[in-house]
């Protein structure tokens, strides 16, 4: 046999389902690239024998769960806002617990007293959340009689005792209210607010490639902003970079697994963006192409290196740094010169030599 429980045992019993049915509905949720702020506590606004509850900062997550309790036995749920008629004077302990998809879940209190007579409304309340405001006369009055008008700044109204607004456009207002009531003369009260719509959420990026010989060109859409960050791993050692589309040169043939990263908080949140892609390299070496063809020294050097070419298939030859970047390139299709290195950092380079048919390369050393 079923036995109801207490009343407190049964509002538990709601507490407890309510949250059960809200973490599985949170699981099932997609959430929202853009975060909004967590509400992290309540206000709670005593007038006469009735009060209103806000919920601070107010919160227009689709994904809120909230449950209020008003101290008296009495609850209810949803809403960033509340209001309760009590049927006795006294002090009275207000409770929320509330939480989102992004947001903890959170108990907040605070204590009441409440007195049989009401007062009449002599100002407003104006609470801003990015590109919306929550407007509640002050003190609230729950007064059948009472009739308000609001309007708030950009052409539109509303009528009630609280008013909930969004804009289109960022910038700043005056949010008025005019007001009155059987036993409270006409009033009215304006308050300046700025709001800020947010931009658009655009993490959108994308890469593709091109590959000739052993050389690949890498190019991003679209150009990652000075602002954010951009790292390319190419999937044959530790060699990265940090620029927008970069070329690289494979030592070898082979698979490799390149990544195009970048952390970019205005468009792409908190979250980086990663895609990768395998690249396949058939491309070959200067050694293995004709060593007599194009001859390289001294090699390593710390002043100048020559380059004898003596092959007419010839199209460009490419001086690279590690990250890609082009610091020499020639269009001849016969060569035999001389390239000063001194003013280039210690390190390892790559020069690379284009044919109509693929591209083959050597390391350059710099002492």
């Amino acid at each position: 046999m079923f036995f109801l429980p207490t009343n407190s045992q049964n509002i538990f019993m709601k507490l407890y389902l309510f949250f059960a049915l809200a973490i599985c509905l949170l699981l099932a949720a997609k959430p929202s690239q853009a975060q909004l702020p967590c509400p992290t506590s309540i206000t709670a606004i005593p007038n006469g024998d009735s009060v209103i509850v806000v919920l601070t900062p107010p919160s227009f997550d689709p994904t809120l769960f909230i449950v209020w309790d008003f101290g008296d036995g009495a609850s209810a749920t949803g809403g960033t806002t509340q209001t309760h008629v009590y049927t006795a004077s006294g002090v009275y302990n207000v409770c929320a617990t509330f939480s989102t998809l992004s947001c903890p879940i959170t108990l907040s209190c605070t204590s009441i007293t409440i007195s049989a007579a009401a007062a009449c409304p002599d100002s407003i309340l104006t609470l801003v959340n990015a590109d919306s405001v929550t407007c509640i006369l002050m003190p609230p009055s729950f007064d059948p009689t009472l009739t308000a008008t609001w309007t708030f700044g950009d052409g539109t109204t509303a009528s009630g005792t609280n008013a909930t607004h969004s804009y289109e456009a960022s910038g700043t207002y005056v949010v008025c209210c005019e007001y009155s009531s059987a036993t409270c003369p006409i009033s009215s009260d304006c308050s300046m607010i700025t709001v800020l719509v947010p931009v658009p959420i655009l993490c959108d990026y994308s890469f593709n490639y091109d590959v000739a010989g052993n050389s690949v060109l890498f190019n991003n859409t679209p150009d990652v902003a000075a602002t954010a960050t951009v790292l390319w791993t190419f999937g044959d050692s530790t060699a990265t970079s940090t620029i927008n589309d970069p070329t690289y040169v494979y030592s070898a043939p082979g698979q490799y697994v390149v990544c195009f990263n970048v952390i970019d908080l205005a468009n792409c949140g908190a979250s980086p963006f990663i895609s990768c892609d395998t690249v396949t390299i058939i491309g070959v070496s200067i050694a293995d192409y004709n060593t007599s063809g194009v001859e390289v020294y001294p090699n390593p050097s710390s002043g100048s290196i020559a380059i004898d070419v003596r092959r007419n298939d010839i199209q460009t030859l490419d001086l690279l740094d590690e990250h890609g970047r082009v610091l020499y390139s020639s269009k001849q299709a016969d060569l035999n010169e001389r390239i000063a290195i001194q003013s280039l950092p210690k390190g390892v380079y790559l020069l690379h030599v284009t044919t109509a048919s693929t591209v083959f390369s050597t390391k350059i050393i710099v002492l």
